[in-house]
């Protein structure tokens, strides 16, 4: 921008371009929560308004995205080691389905939180009731991980870390069986 005086100080030509840009939107995170404390009638309704704004930003959407490292790992483990846990074979092949399956189920919450964004509050309420494939995954998730804990705890003391013995386990894929899922929870 140039300023220019000419004669007198009450005289003053500017010239340049003005940031036509809209100001930031207060319409973000703290609109959001000022109007969820003007709506509330007590501090308990606010507290819940306040938490469902909360797990509906940004924030929250890169933390669910943090929660693919999990299930990744569940795969990549249980592929490195399919064929080093002859104690109970399926403690890799758990670990494989299961991350896959997590995945899958975190796309879809991805998904979801991605679609209900555009879409203006009212609706979003009124969209509440869940898919029947998130039931169906997460039935199926419940179920597998149970079995998944039967095969590693059954085996917890009775496995061998010499690759020799037929109750071998490689004990990062059978460490990672044990803790890793129960952590992910």
């Amino acid at each position: 921008m140039h300023v220019e005086f000419k004669g007198d100080y009450r005289t003053c030509t500017a010239q340049g371009t003005v940031d036509q840009t809209p100001p930031p939107s207060y319409e973000s995170l703290y609109g959001r929560v000022k109007a969820a404390k003007q709506k509330s009638t007590s501090k308990a309704g606010f507290f819940v308004s306040f938490l469902g704004i909360l797990f509906g930003t940004l924030g929250c959407t890169v933390c669910l995205g943090l929660l693919l490292a999990l299930p990744i790992a569940m795969i990549a483990i249980g592929s490195m080691y399919i064929h080093d846990c002859p104690a109970e074979r399926y403690i890799p092949i758990y670990l494989i389905v299961a991350g896959s399956v997590g995945i899958i189920a975190n796309l879809m919450g991805l998904g979801k939180k991605a679609k209900n964004r555009n879409e203006p509050e009212e609706e979003q309420q009124e969209n509440v009731k869940g898919n029947p494939l998130d039931y169906i995954i997460n039935c199926f998730l419940l179920a597998w991980f149970i079995a998944g804990n039967v095969w590693v705890y059954r085996t917890h003391g009775h496995f061998s870390t010499d690759p020799t013995h037929t109750d071998f386990c490689h004990p990062t894929v059978y460490w990672f069986a044990f803790w890793g899922p129960g952590v992910g929870i």
